[in-house]
């Protein structure tokens, strides 16, 4: 495969006969995925039973993903005149489906700026994907802004929260080396996060719990990675201080559980307690301050979530 880089729009023919075999045999690892057709085609479809071995593929430029493990499926079919990122668990040969429309020209409709509430993005082909899951998940709303920044400062990543219920994956790009500037991510940079919560315009630092079983954990920049946030904490962007002024102690619990909100404003106060399966065992609620008997609990991890009027929380605790 052959990439071509330009610096302005640029419309050119290309031509022959479409000669080529639409089967294609790929090695366990990462590819760069063509389109061997001239009509769209789902995911599904293209690998049929070998979908299974299918670990990721996503938006060669661009935040579009198919992640199976994660449940997200931001990218659903594979568009001809694009290419793609694909990994693969094992060896899969897979066919594309052949079209029986009539050939025409293709015309390839390509973003490669992302535009953000902290200014643009330059999408690149190297990037991390960092997927957000439940509980993290809970403590957002719909139309929050989620970015992610280097040390001065600079977004290289962006994801607009379009529903809370799923699993969300946020593309984190990479820095071209083609170019004269620095348009994304070093390797081994540190990176930070930030929310912008539209219903206020608050804007807050999120500090991240991440999941130690996925091969980056580091919270540092690594093209081609996975990571996944389990957990954050949201912090007022110049003070640093817990959004909610939230308590839960003792963490570990044994026998009783306090959950304590300093806020006097805040008023009626939701609980809920989820184990690690995500079933909700306690939904409550209460003012200012509760005493919860958790000795029945079975042993474990579980998830409390805090609600008002104005945030959502959600920390996790042990019980032994």
């Amino acid at each position: 495969m052959s990439f071509i880089k330009v610096t302005n729009d640029l419309q050119f023919n290309v031509q022959g006969e479409s000669n080529a075999s639409s089967i294609l045999t790929l090695a366990p690892g990462w590819h760069y995925l063509p389109v061997l057709s001239e009509c769209t085609a789902e995911i599904p479809e293209v690998f049929g039973e070998s979908i299974d071995d299918v670990i990721i593929i996503q938006d060669l430029i661009g935040t579009g993903v198919y992640w199976p493990e994660m449940g997200i499926y931001t990218l659903e079919e594979l568009q001809p005149g694009l290419a793609y990122k694909i990994k693969l668990a094992n060896e899969v040969t897979f066919t594309f489906p052949e079209c029986f429309l009539k050939s025409s020209p293709l015309v390839t409709q390509q973003t490669n700026r992302l535009s953000t509430p902290w200014g643009e993005i330059n999408m690149t082909p190297s990037s991390q994907i960092v997927a957000i899951l439940q509980p993290a998940m809970d403590q957002l709303e719909q139309g929050d802004a989620i970015g992610i920044f280097d040390d001065n400062g600079t977004p290289y990543g962006y994801l607009n929260i379009d529903a809370t219920n799923q699993n969300q994956a946020l593309v984190v790009f990479g820095n071209d080396p083609s170019s004269s500037i620095k348009n994304g991510f070093a390797s081994g940079d540190q990176t930070y996060f930030r929310l912008l919560r539209a219903s206020t315009g608050e804007e807050f630092d999120l500090e991240v719990e991440y999941d130690n079983t996925m091969d980056n954990n580091s919270g540092r920049y690594q093209s081609g990675s996975f990571a996944a946030i389990t957990n954050f904490e949201m912090k007022n962007l110049e003070t640093g201080i817990p959004a909610s002024n939230l308590e839960i102690y003792p963490n570990p619990a044994n026998d009783e559980l306090s959950i304590k909100l300093n806020n006097s404003d805040s008023g009626i106060v939701s609980l809920k307690i989820m184990n690690a399966t995500g079933q909700t065992i306690v939904d409550k609620y209460f003012n200012a301050k509760i005493k919860l008997n958790v000795s029945s609990y079975t042993g474990g991890i579980y998830y409390v979530k805090i609600s008002t009027g104005t945030f959502n929380e959600v920390r996790k605790i042990v019980i032994r």
